[in-house]
């Protein structure tokens, strides 16, 4: 099967609910965030590989001021499959918000996950599982790059109390968080314990605390 040949073919469909401006190679406000993923993810890649697949994810990413599917809306990743006799590929896509002032780089690491956990053969992923991950490292480089963003992602910027809930991630003691659900809920602090992790004490070891928490849950 052509892969390429097959993108495209998925890129067309997507077009049918938007105009999409398909991003070029080097296009380093999508490319920046793939690599970050890339980095953390693909320690099992070679660099040839890692530089083909951030390729990949950049050719299949693209801007959109009025893509709507179904009331759905950028930033958002699809996936597809497409067939050619008896083969299968598996297909992705990441679209964003065509505005300047759209914060592509932790929605990129949100999105990007996604991606890797749908394209591509199963058993060549470098991500299993996006969710909650998806959510918790688009937070993580959220708060990176936006620190004051804190009180309004956690519902405080009490750094004790989010510590404390980081034992306790169902105490429900914050009232204005984004996500009120618990699984949100349990990202979020997760992120937010990271993100104070981080300030402390850099930017990997923030990351390897999601990554630890991640895999004693069996969740990566």
């Amino acid at each position: 099967m052509n892969k390429l040949k097959a993108e495209e073919g998925f890129r067309n469909l997507l077009e049918r609910h938007g105009n999409i401006s398909w991003a070029d190679e080097g296009d380093d406000k999508i490319t920046a965030p793939y690599e970050k993923i890339v980095d953390i993810f693909g320690n099992s890649l070679t660099s040839r590989e890692r530089k083909e697949l951030i390729k990949t994810m950049t050719r299949n990413s693209g801007y959109s001021g009025d893509f709507n599917r179904a009331g759905v809306k950028p930033p958002v990743t699809y996936s597809g499959i497409a067939s050619e006799n008896g083969q299968r590929f598996y297909l992705a896509a990441s679209i964003y918000p065509d505005n300047p002032d759209f914060s592509v780089f932790p929605a990129g690491c949100h999105e990007g996950i996604h991606f890797l956990s749908k394209y591509g053969p199963k058993n060549k992923r470098i991500i299993k599982k996006d969710v909650p991950l998806a959510n918790i490292i688009g937070v993580f480089f959220r708060l990176r790059h936006a620190p004051n963003d804190l009180e309004k992602i956690a519902g405080t910027d009490d750094v004790e109390k989010i510590k404390f809930l980081q034992q306790n991630p169902f105490l429900l003691g914050l009232e204005e968080q984004e996500h009120r659900d618990e699984e949100h809920f349990e990202a979020i602090i997760t992120s937010a314990n990271a993100y104070i992790i981080s300030a402390e004490q850099g930017e990997r070891a923030g990351i390897d605390y999601i990554l630890n928490l991640m895999k004693e849950a069996n969740l990566i």
